[in-house]
């Protein structure tokens, strides 16, 4: 079961038709969800954009059956400490992702706005993220949704599909469910394994302080031994493992 979380009631262009037509390149069952919660005390005035990865540790508490996985979806500015945004976010491997339209709409760019366009975009920004949920790093299959974008153009060149390799390593029968703890390495050794990474090239860290993730039940190291690592080449960032740890701004 996938969740689709309108965040605060927000609804793009066809965003009722969202949960039937990403069912469509991702076979599962889909739901929307409505989730409300203040994104204020995620909000950067220095940047004045909103930090992501700690709307998408918000957003993990909202996921009904642990089973499951969530997809938020909103329509401020995400944002994470290295890069200058971000189109989405998500966990390699595990249950939640967030999404943001804010830089998918024409609008933004000073070009008329096309419904239609922002709509394409939404779903292929949204199955891209679902696939890192579901196991799957950058391809290099340009016209693979889960080919990395750093500009809206680049989405616009990948379809809302999963090229064959990707489909054959990331489909939802395929993938290994987590284990019982949801962070295997953590409690192998929660001293020494980061609890949070994300993809990169350049090995670029940022220091994030880490809490107790009670949903998982899975300890997260202290503030100390947290850390998170970013793709500065792509504006779509996953985290590797999970659960993600939650700090207060």
């Amino acid at each position: 079961m996938i969740y689709v979380a309108l965040l605060n009631g927000y609804m793009p262009p066809g965003g009722d038709g969202l949960a039937p037509r990403l069912a469509e390149s991702v076979p599962s069952r889909l739901e929307h969800l409505p989730v409300n919660f203040d994104l204020s005390a995620y909000y950067s005035p220095e940047r004045g954009q909103y930090n992501a990865t700690l709307i998408l540790a918000h957003l993990l508490r909202h996921l009904p059956d642990s089973n499951a996985k969530i997809v938020g979806l909103t329509n401020v500015d995400l944002v994470i400490p290295v890069l200058t945004f971000v189109f989405g976010q998500a966990q390699l491997n595990g249950p939640g992702a967030v999404v943001s339209t804010y830089r998918l709409r024409n609008e933004y760019y000073g070009l008329p706005a096309s419904p239609s366009l922002l709509y394409d975009r939404t779903v292929k920004e949204i199955v891209h993220e679902l696939g890192h949920t579901l196991g799957l790093v950058h391809c290099r299959d340009y016209s693979c949704v889960m080919h990395a974008s750093t500009y809206v153009e680049e989405v616009d060149l990948k379809e809302a599909r999963f090229c064959s390799d990707c489909a054959s390593l990331g489909l939802p029968a395929r993938v290994e469910p987590p284990s019982a703890s949801g962070c295997a390495p953590c409690d192998e050794s929660p001293d020494d394994v980061p609890c949070q990474v994300n993809d990169s090239i350049s090995s670029v860290h940022q220091r994030v302080p880490g809490v107790t993730d009670h949903e998982s039940g899975c300890r997260t190291p202290d503030s100390s031994r947290v850390f998170a690592e970013y793709v500065p080449e792509s504006a779509e960032s996953l985290v590797l493992l999970h659960p993600i740890s939650e700090a207060h701004p």
